[in-house]
């Protein structure tokens, strides 16, 4: 009670206000949880484009299998490029049931992501064999460019960019309204 009461002695203006205040605070939280999701997804989508470029300028070889063991050999440069491993805060986790299934879809969709890149960087031998290899390819043609499995992470940023692009949009529209009303109240009165 003496909450509402505290509230009902204040103005209709500092109502607004309030409100205006804790709206900002939640749009907030809302943009640091998607800066967020972006910086979590950001050293995986940079590793992805380094390697891509890196196979299209011909610096790092096709991805050889090797038929012992079915796992991907990769160039010295590659190396340079990959992603050092996270440590873990945790205990190291044991194997499970599921352990295996994993193993075997995570080997499933590395053949599939080799042969693609595989196929593109042909594509790409034949389309572009006059082609300089030191122009600058920009960041949305190459994430367009990574198909497969991997696609879901760079429909995330494309769409994670629109919804930013449109807040910015609606912002600066807003602000455009606003300075003409503010416009059109000072020339009234000179």
């Amino acid at each position: 009670m003496k909450e509402k009461e505290k509230y009902m002695k204040k103005s209709v203006q500092e109502l607004k206000n309030l409100l205006k205040e804790k709206r900002k605070k939640v749009c907030g939280k809302k943009e640091v949880l998607v800066e967020r999701l972006i910086m979590s997804n950001l050293d995986e989508i940079n590793l992805k484009i380094k390697n891509e470029l890196l196979c299209k300028l011909n610096l790092i070889k096709d991805f050889e299998v090797n038929n012992n063991n079915n796992r991907y050999l990769y160039s010295k440069v590659e190396n340079i490029v990959t992603k050092p491993p996270i440590p873990s805060i945790s205990k190291k986790l044991s194997d499970t049931n599921n352990t295996h299934l994993i193993k075997n879809k995570t080997n499933e969709v590395n053949t599939i992501i080799k042969k693609e890149i595989k196929n593109e960087k042909e594509k790409n031998n034949k389309k572009d064999e006059g082609c300089v290899a030191s122009r600058v390819l920009p960041i949305a043609e190459v994430l367009k460019s990574i198909k497969g499995e991997e696609n879901r992470i760079s429909d995330q940023y494309y769409r994670i960019k629109r919804k930013f692009e449109y807040q910015n949009l609606m912002k600066s529209q807003q602000q455009q309204h606003h300075h003409h009303h503010n416009s059109v109240k000072k020339s009234k009165y000179f």
